[in-house]
C-alpha cells in the first residue's frame, strides 16, 4: 500500500509558505512625532548611530531612507544638524576650561577639542571652515608690450 502525497497529484495547490510573525521591534513607519524626537536628541548632542541604538528608536537605516523620503523631515534635519555643530563648537569652551591640570587629561581634552572643530569644518566649511586668501595681481600691458608676449 502506497501513500499518496501532494507531490502525487499535480493539481494539488502546493502549499503557501507562512511569514513568520514580526514580534515588537525598532519602528519603520514615518511619524512626525518619531521626526521631531530624532531631531531634539541630535541636537543634544548625540550622534546618529549612538540614537538609532537607543530602545525605541528607529534603526540608522530607516532614519536615512526617511531623509531620503520625506522632505519636511530632511528640512528639520539639517536645521537640527546646523544647531548641532554650534552646539559642538561651544562644547570646546567647556572642555578647555574643565580640563585638569595634568599631562594627560590635557591631551585628552585637545584631542576633544580638535576632533569637534574637524568636524565643524567639514559639516559647516562656510561658517567653521578655514578661510583661504586668494592674491591676485594684474600688469598693465602696453599694445606693443601685449604684440610682443603674444609673438
Amino acid at each position: 500500500m502506497t501513500s499518496k502525497t501532494s507531490t502525487d497529484n499535480p493539481a494539488a495547490k502546493p502549499a503557501e509558505p507562512t511569514k513568520p510573525k514580526r514580534g515588537p521591534g525598532r519602528p519603520t513607519t514615518y511619524s512626525a512625532e518619531m521626526a521631531e524626537r530624532i531631531c531634539a536628541a541630535l541636537m543634544e548632542p548625540c550622534s546618529l548611530n549612538r540614537l538609532c541604538k537607543r530602545p525605541g528608536m528607529p534603526a540608522r537605516a530607516v532614519v536615512c531612507r526617511w531623509l531620503i523620503r520625506h522632505e519636511e523631515f530632511r528640512l528639520a534635519y539639517q536645521a537640527a544638524m546646523a544647531v548641532r555643530i554650534d552646539l559642538v563648537v561651544d562644547e570646546t569652551l567647556d572642555i578647555a576650561d574643565d580640563a585638569e591640570p595634568d599631562p594627560a587629561a590635557i591631551s585628552k581634552a585637545k584631542l576633544m577639542i580638535d576632533s569637534r572643530w574637524r568636524m565643524a569644518e567639514r559639516l559647516a566649511a562656510r561658517k567653521y571652515g578655514i578661510k583661504q586668501q586668494v592674491e591676485t595681481s594684474v600688469t598693465q600691458l602696453t599694445h606693443e608690450q601685449w604684440l610682443e608676449h603674444l609673438a
